[in-house]
């Protein structure tokens, strides 16, 4: 956000509130105007606004990345299974993103806070911990019963990603550069790699 040009309609532009608690965010401190308590009645932090779901600040964050990552279906209920939870659903289905244009893959976002205490650790540990707890939620039934392949969308709120994500990432990043005639990197198939 420090890079970008300030476009109100891209929703780029921080006014001088906003811009000093972003500034604030980022290094992990507490702006001078937050409320003392949350609206779930417990003590308002830093760390409790990113992790209670009453403030809406995990959901919020979570909705920008599922939408930026989609462009196909948002939000699309699993067939019923005998293994896992009625009414299971991922957050994204798309076709032709490692394979065939038909081959289906499905996405499911995680976006932790690493400044909560459960995620402290080594970050590289938090990831990937992240990342198993997804597959261990979702990828068996998504390869049984939908018939798709699947990769988890693990990000934090301090700027960084999974490798799975990052493996995404670059997949898209050459697909789009392939789609625009761009330079890009070699187009060789990285499933494998997740």
């Amino acid at each position: 956000w420090l890079t970008l040009l300030p476009v109100e309609t891209e929703g780029f532009a921080l006014y001088k509130s906003n811009f000093g608690d972003a500034v604030a965010f980022r290094y992990g401190l507490t702006p001078d105007h937050m409320p003392v308590k949350c609206a779930c009645t417990k003590d308002f932090s830093m760390e409790h606004a990113l992790s209670c779901p009453k403030g809406s600040f995990p959901t919020i964050r979570h909705n920008e990345i599922r939408d930026l990552f989609a462009n196909v279906q948002v939000e699309r209920d699993l067939y019923p299974g005998s293994n896992t939870q009625i009414g299971a659903r991922l957050d994204i289905s798309a076709c032709g993103v490692w394979g065939g244009r038909f081959e289906k893959t499905m996405f499911d976002v995680r976006v932790f806070s690493p400044i909560c205490k459960t995620n402290s650790g080594a970050i590289e540990t938090v990831y990937r911990r992240h990342e198993t707890e997804k597959r261990r939620n979702y990828e068996n039934r998504v390869l049984e019963i939908e018939g798709a392949s699947f990769c988890p969308i693990v990000l934090s709120t301090a700027g960084g990603h999974a490798p799975a994500t990052r493996v995404l990432v670059n997949r898209l990043s050459n697909l789009l550069s392939a789609n625009l005639d761009l330079p890009h990197l070699s187009l060789t198939p990285i499933r494998h790699l997740l």
